[in-house]
């Protein structure tokens, strides 16, 4: 699955990022999944090798399973800047 989001916190074990809403002009998926999720944590695990900031809005593929709370943590599986097409 993907989600689109900026990077609101960043640190040496984890990226949190705010999904952002989905939007058809910037090709933004739909994630019914995430309804009433505002914060998204992953680990940084799978970025060791990217320079992402924050204020980057990136486009992350994750596992299907979504671990609820606040933030909830989710197991990324792919991370890229987005570009808004």
């Amino acid at each position: 699955m993907l989600v689109i989001g900026k990077i609101v916190y960043l640190d040496t074990e984890q990226v949190m990022i705010e999904p952002l809403e989905a939007d058809a002009d910037r090709h933004i998926p739909y994630d019914s999944r995430l309804e009433g999720i505002s914060r998204l944590s992953f680990s940084k695990d799978s970025l060791d090798n990217q320079p992402f900031v924050v204020g980057d809005i990136v486009a992350v593929n994750y596992v299907n399973e979504i671990q609820y709370g606040d933030p909830c943590w989710i197991d990324a599986v792919s991370w890229d800047l987005f570009e808004s097409q």
